[in-house]
C-alpha cells in the first residue's frame, strides 16, 4: 500500500490495519516457537540416535556428518529467525509511523474544532448582546410612552371623590 493511499483512509481503517499488523507479528511470533522447537527436537532425535560406527566407517566420519547436519540446522533456524526479527522490526516501525499519523490527524480535527466552537461562541454572544440591547430599548420606549399616559390621566379630574 502506497504512502498516498494510507493517508487517504480513516481512523477506523488505519486502527484496523494496526491490529492486523499486531495480528501478523503474533502470528509470525508463534512461527518462530515452532521452528525454533522443531530445531530442538532434530537436535534431540539426533543426539539420541546412535551412531553405527561400521556402518559410517569410522568414528571420525559420523561425528563430520553430524556435525555438517548440525550446523546446516543451525544456520537454517538463525537465517529464518533473523528474517523473522527484521520483519517484525518493519512491521513495529510502520506501527509506530502509522499510529504517529493517526494522533496527528485526531489533533488537527480537535483544533479544528475548538476554532469551529469559539466562533460559534463569539456568534452566539454577539447575538445575545444584540437582542438584550433591543429588549432594553423597546423596555425604555415602553416606559416612555406609559409615562406620558400616567400624567394625561393625573391631569384628569377624578370621579366620586377617587383618589
Amino acid at each position: 500500500m502506497t504512502e498516498q493511499e494510507l493517508k487517504k483512509l480513516g481512523r477506523g481503517d488505519l486502527m484496523e490495519l494496526l491490529l492486523e499488523q499486531g495480528r501478523e507479528i503474533e502470528r509470525l511470533r508463534a512461527a518462530v516457537e515452532t521452528a525454533e522447537r522443531q530445531a530442538r527436537q532434530a537436535e534431540q532425535r539426533l543426539s539420541q540416535r546412535e551412531l553405527d560406527v561400521e556402518a559410517a566407517g569410522t568414528l571420525a566420519d559420523a561425528s563430520a556428518r553430524v556435525n555438517g547436519l548440525l550446523e546446516a540446522a543451525q544456520a537454517t533456524a538463525d537465517q529464518y529467525l533473523e528474517n523473522i526479527r527484521a520483519r517484525q522490526a518493519a512491521l513495529e516501525e510502520d506501527c509506530a509511523r502509522r499510529e504517529n499519523e493517526s494522533r496527528a490527524a485526531a489533533e488537527a480535527l480537535v483544533r479544528e474544532a475548538q476554532a469551529r466552537s469559539d466562533a460559534m461562541i463569539r456568534e452566539a454572544s454577539a447575538q445575545a448582546e444584540q437582542y438584550w440591547q433591543t429588549v432594553a430599548q423597546r423596555l425604555e420606549d415602553f416606559y416612555e410612552a406609559h409615562q406620558g399616559l400616567r400624567e394625561l390621566l393625573e391631569a384628569v379630574p377624578r370621579r366620586n371623590g377617587d383618589v
